[in-house]
């Protein structure tokens, strides 16, 4: 059967697993090494007969889309066309670089610049340079945040519908189309941050490892990297997936009980500026989008406290007068998801009720000041978890 035919062809192209170790040595500090480079080769091969076949009896395994995995919630995460400019991130140039960058592949140059710290690299209209020169398709060097036209952190897949495609058309070209692909990446990034750069073309690839500058007192080891090469009779609508069980089973992951969780988050539209009408409107159109993307979860995120630490508070005018989110949670119910709610419990506002009440919750630095405890972009205070009435108020 289909199952037996798909099993044996991946017997036929199994994963290449491996890692790398770095010796002791106190003069050295790592920041990024390199775990593969190569090139994609692509070769001409004959079409099968078929009646909606082109005169063409020849075809081309040309790249024609590439899985870009963002570092956090705050990057972009998709399927990118070739020749496609990566997605910026959602998150404001400003605060982009501790949010977005994950792995760091610098040059020798780069490294020793604190300029290449500020802004987001991939930008809306960003295209790499050298030497003033836009960067296409590099065949000659190992490539690094500025070389490099698209970065993926973690993993990447590289596949081909087996056509030449451009991302003007209006054609969807997904991995699911079935052709060829190229998986690479971590099983995991528990000893560092892992990253993939490509070039333009999706024809050249550098895996790296990033330490971030640790000196190698001891022996660094790199998490096991993974690199799948897939005939596109290998696998199912996703060329990932064996990728993906890899990962999970190296890591204990555990099946979801109740089903897979798909939800909307309110912070990623409005931010902190929400109220009970824009959040009920949402789960109405949320509600008759179950049919075909099956939304069962409706987060209500930042914007509805007076203040970080004062979790059981509202903001006055913008939620009902009686019952507040208990009212807005029933709506959530009503449109057959379940409602939840973000906050920070160790986390609290100069401002705060909290932080007013209770001074010595806080953290302090050695200077007995209290400790600016943020991400960037927000100023707040940290709660002690080593008091015992912290831990009780959590």
């Amino acid at each position: 059967n289909d199952d037996n035919q798909k099993e044996k062809a991946v017997h036929k192209c199994p994963p290449l697993l491996w890692k790398v170790d770095h010796p002791p040595n106190s003069h050295v500090a790592l920041d990024s090494f390199l775990l593969m480079d190569g090139a994609l080769h692509l070769h001409q091969h004959k079409k099968e007969k078929s009646s909606t076949a082109s005169s063409s009896s020849y075809d081309y395994d040309t790249p024609t889309n590439v899985y870009i995995h963002g570092y956090q919630s705050w990057s972009f995460s998709g399927s990118v066309v070739q020749g496609e400019v990566q997605p910026k991130s959602a998150m404001p140039n400003v605060l982009s670089a501790a949010f977005n960058r994950g792995g760091m592949v610098l040059s020798g140059d780069e490294a020793q610049s604190s300029d290449n710290f500020d802004g987001d690299h991939w930008s809306e209209n960003m295209e790499p340079q050298i030497n003033g020169d836009v960067v296409g398709d590099i065949e000659d060097e190992e490539l690094n945040e500025s070389t490099a036209f698209y970065k993926s952190d973690m993993f990447t897949c590289i596949s081909s519908n087996g056509a030449t495609s451009s991302y003007d058309d209006e054609r969807i070209l997904l991995d699911e189309e079935g052709g060829p692909a190229l998986i690479i990446g971590f099983l995991s990034q528990r000893q560092q941050y892992g990253a993939v750069l490509m070039d333009k073309e999706l024809r050249h690839f550098s895996l790296y490892a990033c330490h971030e500058g640790v000196v190698a007192k001891r022996s660094v080891t790199s998490d096991w990297a993974y690199c799948q090469i897939l005939d596109s009779s290998s696998y199912d609508e996703e060329a990932m997936v064996y990728y993906v069980h890899a990962t999970g089973d190296h890591n204990d992951a555990r099946p979801m009980e109740k089903g897979l969780t798909c939800g909307w988050c309110s912070w990623y539209h409005y931010y902190s500026d929400i109220d009970h009408d824009s959040l009920s409107k949402n789960a109405h159109v949320l509600e008759k989008s179950k049919s075909s993307i099956g939304f069962n979860l409706c987060l209500i995120d930042d914007g509805y406290m007076t203040a970080w630490g004062d979790w059981t508070s509202l903001k006055p005018g913008k939620f009902v007068k009686d019952g507040g989110m208990r009212v807005l949670a029933d709506v959530i119910r009503s449109k057959g998801m379940t409602p939840g709610v973000w906050l920070a419990p160790f986390a609290c506002d100069k401002s705060s009720k909290l932080a007013k009440d209770h001074p010595d919750w806080i953290i302090r630095n050695d200077f007995g000041r209290y400790a600016n405890s943020a991400n960037c972009g927000k100023f707040f205070y940290g709660l002690d978890a080593t008091n015992p009435a912290v831990r009780k108020h959590v």
